[in-house]
């Protein structure tokens, strides 16, 4: 009986010893965006907002950062969506692909081969939050993915079709605004 205990004990012993190796990750890093002017939760600083529709900022794009890129990684797509917008899906801020898999940052304005298409506002680029005045503020969702395909689709429907199923990782700040 006491060896059989000895035996059991080995047994489980082993068992949680697979356990904790299993559920340890097999990459030691996951995609993080960060930003010193963007931070998750906060609130956005009006020189990143607009300046047209009543709103006074300027219009400028937040600078990004990024780590922990999968291996696979053949580019980076991001978007700024407001889903609080009465608009289907949301209103598109800002959308950049192509960016290559050797880059770890943006710049307001990313340069080829990066390919920069039209926000919401009809204009290439990035595009500041301005909610209507009144009532609550906006949420804004900054998304980078690494895909292991490299695409420059026409517009945000066209992405978020041939993105299905080529999402190494995606990384995400959410920040607010409201006026």
């Amino acid at each position: 009986m006491v060896r059989k205990c000895a035996r059991m004990r080995h047994a489980l012993a082993l068992l949680l010893a697979a356990a904790i190796i299993c559920s340890c990750p097999l990459r030691s890093s996951a995609l993080t965006l960060t930003s010193p002017d963007v931070h998750n939760g906060g609130f956005l600083a009006t020189v990143f907002t607009l300046n047209a529709l009543g709103c006074a900022g300027e219009n400028r794009a937040p600078r990004l950062a990024w780590s922990g890129v999968p291996p696979k990684t053949k580019s980076f797509a991001l978007t700024m969506i407001d889903p609080d917008a009465p608009k289907v899906g949301g209103f598109l801020h800002w959308i950049v692909f192509a960016i290559p898999p050797s880059a770890r940052a943006l710049v307001a304005a990313p340069q080829a081969p990066a390919v920069v298409r039209l926000n919401d506002f009809g204009e290439p680029g990035y595009g500041g939050p301005c909610p209507p005045p009144g009532g609550q503020p906006h949420h804004y969702h900054l998304t980078l993915d690494a895909l292991d395909i490299d695409i420059a689709p026409a517009t945000y429907e066209d992405y978020l079709q041939a993105r299905r199923g080529h999402i190494l990782a995606s990384a995400q700040l959410v920040f607010r605004y409201g006026r």
